[in-house]
């Protein structure tokens, strides 16, 4: 690694146009300290207000901006993963436009990446946000670091800086459906966490609502571990063994004292139970042949539509 590094940074974008420039503005800022050179990769994530127009503004006044437009919305995962193909620095950031990831961490944390570590992630050890995302996003985490066959760090998310090695290896994986953070926690190497407190949104509204955090939540779950299918199992086996107690009952009931649960409920209870558990199997069963099924189509994780100031890339 040379002593003056150069630094590419991915910022995935959908529908910033309120802090697009804010944004771009507080990154170039900070950056202009780096002896080494940066670049900022825009990914357009398939944005239908005028963000991209705003991003070609700013490219015309700072060619050290580039602008990757995908052909539609395939996912913040997809963006990064995009960005991160056709970036060329000896590091590079992930970090996402609405300023809750402070730019001005990055000099810091690309200092650390210098003593030696390929991969500094950031960790958030206060947000600002209401109560129950806290709560949800504390638990989901802890719950992430249970069933993963990886130690995936604690509170970490995107927001990071990777050695160009790092990165090469990230782009190799042919997965589908992919959870960046995960996959950067298996690709091994010398990682490290970097402590921040997380602000508030700068402005606009989020894009992830409830539904597609919670699709985010399992594909992070399903991308992680197997354990789901052994939880099936297990789910299978225990109503077994119940319905296997609950017969038993019903045998010496009759052998020894000749009688026999009467009427509907008994029925109904051991239906419902038994049905409820082959639903909840089948369901996790489903999830995983879906991401069987992404992966045999082998469609790609994203579609290039078009490219602003971006070097060695086909328009």
């Amino acid at each position: 690694m040379p002593a003056n590094p150069s630094l590419s940074v991915v910022v995935p974008v959908l529908n910033e146009t309120e802090i697009i420039l804010e944004s771009l503005s507080r990154l170039d800022t900070v950056l202009a300290s780096l002896t080494g050179g940066f670049d900022i990769i825009v990914v357009d994530d398939g944005s239908t207000d005028d963000t991209v127009e705003k991003v070609e503004q700013w490219i015309d006044a700072h060619p050290q901006v580039r602008l990757l437009s995908l052909s539609r919305n395939f996912g913040h995962q997809s963006a990064i993963t995009a960005g991160m193909t056709v970036a060329k620095g000896d590091f590079v950031a992930i970090i996402d436009a609405d300023l809750q990831d402070p730019p001005e961490l990055l000099p810091d944390m690309v200092t650390q990446a210098q003593r030696g570590y390929d991969v500094v992630y950031g960790v958030r050890r206060s947000r600002d946000s209401k109560w129950y995302k806290r709560t949800a996003y504390w638990c989901y985490y802890r719950l992430l670091r249970v069933v993963s066959e990886q130690v995936i760090p604690v509170d970490a998310g995107d927001f990071s800086v990777m050695s160009s090695r790092v990165v090469a290896e990230l782009n190799k994986l042919a997965e589908r459906g992919r959870f960046v953070r995960s996959l950067r926690t298996w690709v091994g190497f010398k990682q490290i966490g970097f402590p921040y407190d997380r602000p508030a949104r700068a402005g606009g509204a989020p894009s992830y609502g409830i539904k597609r955090l919670f699709q985010l939540a399992a594909t992070g779950v399903l991308a992680s571990s197997r354990l789901p299918l052994k939880l099936a199992v297990y789910l299978g086996l225990g109503v077994s063994a119940l319905g296997f107690l609950w017969a038993l009952k019903i045998l010496l009931a009759r052998l020894v004292f000749n009688t026999a649960p009467q009427g509907f409920s008994a029925t109904m209870l051991a239906i419902l139970i038994l049905g409820g558990a082959q639903l909840v199997a089948i369901g996790v069963v489903g999830y995983y042949l879906g991401r069987v099924l992404d992966q045999v189509e082998g469609r790609p994780n994203f579609i290039i539509s078009r490219t602003v100031n971006l070097p060695d890339t086909k328009k």
